[in-house]
């Protein structure tokens, strides 16, 4: 799936493949690790958990230079089951959430490229 809005020179995608989803790692490492000091699980200049490999990753694209400059992840609850559960349960309690109507996501991990913010 991919979106453009007319005149954008960014598209909207889940990432495809493997390659997608380091583009998107690259840049979570560039602005929570390098920017704001967080610290996080790295390896080769990619930020990840346990949890990435359960998510849909949903990548803005600037189609000028083909660079990942925005990013968040999907954790539906089905992916989330197969997970261990939410990664929000690790912080809070999730109780009420679990007896709430209808399918339950989780998104997380959202980051902005500096230049496109």
């Amino acid at each position: 799936m991919t979106t453009n809005a007319p005149g954008s020179r960014l598209k909207v995608q889940l990432a495809a493949h493997a390659d997608d989803i380091q583009r998107s790692l690259r840049l979570r490492h560039q602005v929570f690790v390098e920017e704001m000091g967080c610290k996080a699980q790295v390896e080769n200049g990619l930020e990840f958990d346990r949890y990435d490999p359960f998510c849909h990753h949903l990548l803005v694209i600037d189609q000028d230079s083909d660079t990942v400059v925005a990013s968040t992840r999907i954790l539906t609850e089905t992916q989330a089951r197969a997970a261990g559960g939410f990664y929000s349960a690790n912080e809070f309690d999730m109780d009420m959430i679990h007896h709430l109507p209808g399918r339950v996501m989780e998104i997380g991990r959202t980051c902005e490229h500096p230049e496109h913010r």
